[in-house]
Formats: structure tokens, C-alpha cells, sequence
């Protein structure tokens, strides 16, 4: 029993109730300025000790420092930490403090966004969390593009964040939009822009989009007074020159010239071997008296004012680059034609999982290696395992049997699977997909849904870049984990998000770089796996296969160069190989109506030949010459359908 003067709320108890109040705040304080977060053990779980814990996901190049009122912590190389939160008094009035996570690029690299318990930050530099729970955080850098530019004559170039000269390079943002204005110097007169802006001519202005390295010229000259320019610009994918008359203008070298006002100056276009002249364009001719006359290879221009004109090459159809003294061959095109080899009909099972449990392959045992070899159709789908889809030859009958996981009991089949029992007989007669429903054996306050989530992809030269739209719906607000992945193998890609209570959308943007390992984008069968928290109740786990399509054309697997019929990968040949050789290994082979052909560049880009091959798992092309071959880039493409599927470079020297 407490005395009148022990009790908390008497006169003494008012003194001891003080004292221990200041006894707290010291604690506190010194607990704030020694231990706010605790650069761990690697031994030892770092969040062990702390009431939250942070972890930190950092995709490809740069940083992520969180900042804590007496110390900072930097991922990489600590990604994972505990730290506390102030204790608050109500008779002391508010505490507390915020963690502030800031990227930071590596060089070379640009960031892209944050994610999970930061994606309401977006694209910010920094991402604020109060310090009163755990969170999972997702930091997305990218390698930057670089704008470089080339300023010839007295002028100069300016577009965000540079003005060249002095500053004439510089890394963005992929994807960023820029506007380069051309300002001459006092005196002097723009001449056009040339190489990533060579379509704006002698515009003053050139906007392009950045998603790779680009190079931008622009010439500026000097005008003397009494004289107007004339500025010429090349134009087609051809090759040629324009000179003048008078001399001024030469160009490939020479683009823009000053005359003396009122010159009639004559153009003339001249073709390099391999290309031909196609027309005069752009003339630019001020006014209704226009006395500038373009035909054929010449064109007469009244200089009069600054003016500007562009001469088109294309590639000759019927020249070809000059040949070696002995001309290199496609050494499979003179084979006899083989057979296509396509591959055996089959159909797919793919199976989802909604709630805690499993379903096996009846007699798969645990989806070892051997029973897959075994059994084509072998399925280990749930909480056992992510083998959730599998193919083999049409007409077979897979046996399925549902596992209801601890505390759950099996509901029910959709899909595929009409029986009533815990055991379903599949006719693989086409594809097909089932889905196994488990509930809880005593009920649960936590409820969660998955939809079949929404997978977009779209293919490039065997790339595939698409969005992935996972949705659902809870009964109460969770911290997710959402994972693609495929059959045997670990996650290709894992995010946290917090989501409130009702239905919910994640968006995820997959392209090359964000999958786990390098790993690329296959046709097939994938799964969208759910699981998380809300508090202390976890969610019911939530498994969706779904299936990505092949493209018309196909997809390889890899391409590689070789020297010869059996010699092995190289990244270039040696200088003085006779033999070109390359490999394209398909994942998916391209429909049967396709004509697929390999086509063989020279390393100034001319086509050297184009041979058809029959559609097989592995095409093999090779160049085969009396003489060494000449160094450089040589180029392979493949197309199916007139659609490239693959391109190989082949380096030699």
C-alpha cells in the first residue's frame, strides 16, 4: 500500500515522479548521441537489439546515406540497421526525430527513383521517414548517357546545365530532353550542326532526346562585311561531297562558306563509290524573286543573303564497297540447304496458389532435379516450392494434389481442375491453368486477394522491356514483398511497398539492369508471388503464374563469334583470321511461316551478301576468305520475317 506521502500523486510522490523524469530524459539523450543507429556485427543481426530496423536495397551504381541526429550510416556497405526511437514524456511535451535517406549517384550513373517504403518520394534526392517503424527501401540508379559537343569556329553551345566552351561534355538523366542553341560569336555566322543534330541543319536551335553516349558538332565562321553565308549540309545514309564555284565549300570538310553578296555560286554534288545523288532539299529562298535553280548534280544559288541548301546520298543498289584482293564469301551459302528443325508440339500446365499450401505433382516427391528429368510436367508449387509451370507433349494427364499448408485446410480447385477432392486429373489436350484455394482452419482477422497480375512486354532485337501491374485487395493495411520469378530457379526481382487497407496497385517498369544477376526477360511461364505484414498477422501466401508469349520472330538465348567451325567464344578474332563464324542460339525459335536470313555488313557498314537459313534451334553463319580478313567491325544480323531478332559484331584485330 502506498502512504499519502509515497503515492505517486502526492507531495512526495511529486519529487520521486520529477527525479525520475530527469533520471528518462538523460537516458534518453544519452542514448540519442551515442546509439541512434548501430553499425553492426557482421556476426550478429544488426536489428537484433534495436526496436526497428532498416534495410536498404541499392539497384546498380551509387549510394544511399540515412541520417540520424548524432551519426549517418551509408549503404553500401551497411544496408541493414537498427536504430531506436526517442522515448516521449507527455510531461515534457512532443520528441522524436526523422531518418532523411539521401542517394547518391556514383559516377557515371544518374538516379532513377526510390521504392517501397520511400516510392511516395518519387525522384527526390532525399526521402523523409519518421523513426517509429521498420522500413524497406529501394534505391534505382542508372548509367547516364553523355552529351558531348564539338564546337569548330568562333561561337559557342549552350543547353541545360553546360555552355561549351568551356564545359563541352556532360552526363544526364536517360530519357532527358535537351534544347542546344547555337550562339555565335560577335561577327561570326552559325554554319549547321552536324552528327546527333544533323537534322536541324543550320537552325539555331537542336532538340534531341538523350538515351545514349551522343556527339553534337556545330561550325560557326567568321563574316566580313558585304558578304552573305552559304551553308551546306549532307543528308541520306549515303556517302558524298558538294563543292563550290567559286571555291569556298567542300564539303565533307568544309560546310559553309562567306561570298560577296549577289555571287551566283554553283553546288556541285558528287557521289562516293557505293552511294548515289538523290536531290537537292531545304533551299532555303527568301522572298517571291527567287533566282536560286537546283537540277540534276548542280545547283546555282543567288547569295544574296545567308542561305542554306542540303544534298541527299543513298546507298547505291547495285555498287558494292571495293573488295580485297580476294573478296570474302558466305561460306554457307554455297551449302546444300538443311532441313528446319522445330521443335516437338507441347502444351502447358500452369498452376497458382491462393493461401497457405502447396500443390505437388502427384509421385514428384520434392521437385528434385532427377524427378523433373523424369517427369517433364512436374510440379512443386507453393509453399514447398516455385516450380509452377512445366510443359510436355500434348494428350498426357498430369495428377494433381493439393497440401494444405499448417493451420490451413484446402478449399477448392479453379481453372482446369473440376474435382471436389484434394486430387485433380489435368488433360494437357492444350494448355491449361489451374489455381488451389486454401482458407484458414480457424478463420483469420487478416484477409488478402491477388488478381492475375498484368504483364506488358514488348520485344527488341530478343530484349524484351515491358511493365509489370500487380493487383489485390486487403482487409487491412500491410508492409508487401512482391517477387517475380521463374520456375527452379530464385528471385529475379524483389520490392517492398506499404499499402492501406482495400484494393491496391504496385507498377514495376522491367528493363535490362533490373532483374537480379544480369537476368533477361524469357518467354514462359513466370510467377508473381505475394507475401507481408500487417502487425503481427502475416499474409496468407498468394502465388500467380503467368505466361509471356513468344514473339512472331523469336528470341536467342545468346549469339557469340567463333574463328572457326569448333573453336570456342571470343570476344574478337585475332588479326589475320581468314574465318568469321557466328552462333545464334535461340530461346524461343520464330513461327514457322518466317523467312529467316543472316545478312554479313563490311566494317564501313556496306552489305556484303544475305543468305536464307532454315529455322533450327542454332543458326551458324560464317565468312571464309583466301586472304586475311579485314580488321574492323564486322556485323551479323539475323531477321526473321524482315524483323531483326539478333545482330552479332564480330571484331577482328
Amino acid at each position: 500500500m502506498w502512504g499519502s506521502r509515497d503515492h505517486p500523486c502526492g507531495p512526495g510522490g511529486r519529487l520521486l515522479t520529477a527525479l525520475i523524469l530527469v533520471g528518462l530524459l538523460l537516458a534518453v539523450a544519452g542514448a540519442q548521441s551515442s546509439s541512434s543507429a548501430i553499425i553492426p556485427n557482421p556476426t550478429v543481426d544488426p536489428c537484433a537489439s534495436h526496436s526497428y530496423c532498416m534495410n536498404i536495397a541499392i539497384r546498380t551504381g551509387g549510394q544511399v546515406t540515412t541520417t540520424l541526429p548524432s551519426t549517418s550510416v551509408t549503404c553500401p556497405p551497411t544496408c541493414r540497421f537498427g536504430f531506436d526511437a526517442a522515448i516521449c514524456l507527455s510531461e515534457i511535451g512532443t520528441c522524436g526525430y526523422d531518418l532523411t535517406l539521401t542517394e547518391s549517384p556514383s559516377a557515371g550513373f544518374a538516379f532513377l527513383g526510390w521504392g517501397g517504403d520511400c516510392a511516395s518520394a518519387g525522384t527526390s534526392a532525399t526521402c523523409t521517414l519518421a523513426a517509429s517503424q521498420s522500413y524497406n527501401v529501394v534505391a534505382t540508379f542508372v548509367q547516364s548517357p553523355t552529351l558531348t559537343i564539338v564546337v569548330t569556329g568562333p561561337g559557342s553551345v549552350s543547353t541545360s546545365g553546360i555552355t561549351c566552351p568551356p564545359t563541352c561534355s556532360q552526363a544526364y538523366p536517360p530519357g532527358t530532353v535537351l534544347t542546344l542553341t547555337a550562339s555565335p560569336s560577335s561577327g561570326a555566322a552559325f554554319g549547321g550542326w552536324s552528327d546527333g543534330c544533323s537534322s536541324a541543319g543550320s537552325s539555331s536551335t537542336c532538340t534531341l532526346t538523350l538515351n545514349a553516349d551522343t556527339k553534337v558538332s556545330a561550325s560557326f565562321a567568321t563574316v566580313t562585311p558585304g558578304t552573305s553565308r552559304l551553308a551546306v549540309q549532307t543528308t541520306g545514309s549515303g556517302a558524298g561531297t558538294v563543292t563550290s564555284s567559286p571555291a569556298g565549300i567542300d564539303c565533307g570538310s568544309t560546310c559553309s562558306a562567306a561570298f560577296r553578296s549577289g555571287t551566283s555560286v554553283v553546288l556541285t554534288a558528287a557521289a562516293a563509290s557505293g552511294s548515289r545523288f538523290a536531290g537537292w532539299s531545304q533551299v532555303m529562298c527568301p522572298g517571291t524573286n527567287c533566282q536560286d535553280v537546283c537540277s540534276g548534280s548542280t545547283c546555282t544559288i543567288l547569295v544574296n543573303s545567308d542561305k542554306s541548301v542540303s544534298a541527299d546520298f543513298e546507298p547505291s543498289t547495285t555498287q558494292q564497297p571495293p573488295p580485297p584482293a580476294a573478296a570474302p564469301a558466305i561460306g554457307d551459302a554455297s551449302a546444300p540447304p538443311e532441313k528446319p528443325l522445330y521443335p516437338p508440339p507441347a502444351a502447358s500446365i500452369a498452376v497458382s496458389v491462393a493461401g497457405n499450401g502447396s500443390v505437388v505433382t502427384a509421385g514428384s516427391g520434392h521437385g528434385t532435379e532427377s524427378a523433373r528429368s523424369a517427369h517433364p510436367s512436374s510440379i512443386q508449387c507453393g509453399l514447398s516450392g516455385f516450380d509452377c509451370y512445366a510443359t510436355t507433349a500434348p494428350g498426357a494427364t498430369v495428377t494433381l494434389r493439393a497440401k494444405p499448408g499448417f493451420g490451413a485446410v484446402f478449399k477448392r480447385w479453379k481453372g482446369a481442375c473440376a474435382a471436389a477432392g484434394a486430387t485433380c486429373h489435368v488433360s494437357l489436350s492444350a494448355s491449361q491453368t489451374v489455381t488451389a484455394v486454401f482458407a484458414p482452419a480457424h478463420g483469420s482477422a487478416l484477409a488478402a486477394t491477388l488478381s492475375r497480375p498484368a504483364l506488358h512486354i514488348s520485344w527488341k532485337q530478343s530484349v524484351g522491356r515491358g511493365t509489370l501491374l500487380v493487383t489485390g485487395r486487403l482487409t487491412k493495411p500491410a508492409l508487401l514483398r512482391v517477387q517475380l520469378r521463374r520456375p527452379h530457379g530464385g528471385p529475379l526481382l524483389t520490392e517492398t511497398t506499404t499499402v492501406a487497407a482495400g484494393r491496391f496497385t504496385h507498377v514495376t517498369r522491367l528493363f535490362p539492369g533490373v532483374l537480379a544477376r544480369g537476368a533477361r526477360i524469357f518467354p514462359g511461364g513466370m510467377m508473381v508471388v505475394l507475401t507481408g505484414r500487417s502487425g503481427d498477422l502475416p499474409l496468407p501466401f498468394l502465388l500467380q503464374t503467368i505466361v509471356i508469349p513468344s514473339p512472331a520472330e523469336g528470341v536467342t538465348r545468346k549469339v557469340f563469334a567463333t574463328s572457326s567451325a569448333t573453336s570456342a567464344p571470343a570476344r574478337s578474332l585475332p588479326a589475320g583470321s581468314t574465318e568469321a563464324w557466328a552462333h545464334f542460339v535461340f530461346q524461343n525459335q520464330p513461327a514457322r511461316q518466317r523467312r529467316l536470313t543472316v545478312s554479313w555488313y563490311w566494317p564501313n557498314g556496306h552489305l556484303l551478301g544475305t543468305v536464307v537459313k532454315a529455322n533450327r534451334p542454332t543458326l551458324v553463319s560464317f565468312l571464309k576468305s583466301n586472304v586475311p580478313l579485314p580488321s574492323g567491325g564486322w556485323r551479323a544480323e539475323l531477321r526473321a520475317g524482315g524483323k531483326v531478332v539478333s545482330e552479332l559484331r564480330v571484331r577482328i584485330g
